[in-house]
């Protein structure tokens, strides 16, 4: 059998990690359930930050209100070509939290603690959070996909 072209055999060990991946959450369905509580804590954390930081900036809003700006950001966000929706969300909650009743200047400088605080966060939650998804034991093999 001839050989497969050049371009396809530079995908192929791409193609085998994405399904080793599949295998993992079909076969552990545990990591996929961790996986969707540490998502709803994150966006939880979120919609609290931006609460928090509207309340200190002097321009309280509704927690239901914060928690449309935080799922119109997020939707946009994961329709976004930047990474993490950098930019479409922060536009996207600008303008919805200036629809209800908060300046842009407000989010504006809402929007730039959160990401300042958001980055901190994610070094400091990042490991515990993949420490907590991959497993306590270390169970990685030595290609590093979860056993």
């Amino acid at each position: 059998a001839p050989a497969p072209p050049a371009w396809l055999q530079r995908r192929l060990p791409a193609a085998a990690r994405v399904l080793a991946g599949w295998r993992t959450i079909l076969t552990q369905r545990g990591i996929l359930l961790r996986t969707g509580l540490v998502y709803l804590l994150t966006v939880a954390v979120k919609v609290l930050l931006f609460y928090v930081l509207y309340r200190m900036l002097g321009r309280p809003a509704p927690f239901g209100a914060v928690a449309v700006m935080c799922g119109m950001g997020g939707v946009v966000a994961m329709l976004a070509l930047t990474p993490a929706g950098l930019g479409f969300f922060d536009i996207t909650a600008a303008v919805t939290a200036n629809a209800l009743g908060v300046p842009y200047a407000t989010s504006t400088i809402a929007l730039a603690a959160f990401r300042a605080i958001d980055f901190a966060i994610i070094l400091v939650a990042g490991p515990i959070a993949t420490w907590y998804l991959i497993g306590r034991r270390g169970a990685a093999d030595p290609d590093g996909d979860v056993q």
